[in-house]
């Protein structure tokens, strides 16, 4: 009779099984090794300057001076004497950093005098609108002009407000 080897076919299976274990565990070894990447993103900076041209006074009017305080402009008229007089405020925006602006919101609202008396309490800004993109380095103007009614004297403040925003935020 002929003697069956302990190798026979199952061995030869269970020799083939060990061998690819094996193989699978040197391979799965080498596969997980591990990289660091080190990688920098710069997503644009926000940023902006208001800059101020000579605040201009009619003939025979007060006196006007301005200034920047943030994203406020401050104006103030002194003296004002009777009769009808409008002053300016040239201003421009320039956009100083990566990412392109757009202006949300320009207010100008009375801050001391009599509002009551005062034809545009709320100014009116030309040249520049709610909305306006400024993309980087451009430089826009505007002025606000406020007109006193003609039996009005005295002093008044008044401050500007001038709000942009990225781009992507504005809120029509």
């Amino acid at each position: 009779m002929k003697r069956k080897s302990l190798f026979g076919k199952v061995g030869i299976l269970a020799m083939m099984v060990a061998l690819l274990a094996g193989t699978t565990g040197v391979v799965y070894g080498m596969w997980s090794q591990s990289i660091d990447i080190d990688v920098s993103s710069h997503t644009g900076t926000l940023s902006w300057n208001l800059i101020l041209a000579t605040p201009v006074a009619p003939i025979g009017g007060g006196s006007i001076s301005d200034s920047v305080n943030g994203n406020e402009i401050d104006i103030g008229i002194t003296n004002n004497p009777a009769n009808l007089h409008t002053y300016s405020a040239p201003f421009s925006i320039q956009n100083t950093g990566s990412i392109p602006i757009k202006i949300q919101s320009i207010t100008v609202i009375i801050v001391s005098g009599n509002a009551i008396e005062v034809t545009t309490a709320n100014g009116t800004v030309d040249g520049l609108s709610k909305g306006a993109q400024l993309d980087p380095g451009d430089i826009k103007s505007g002025n606000i002009s406020i007109s006193i009614n003609d039996t009005v004297t005295g002093s008044f403040t008044f401050t500007a407000t001038v709000l942009p925003v990225q781009w992507n935020q504005y809120v029509p």
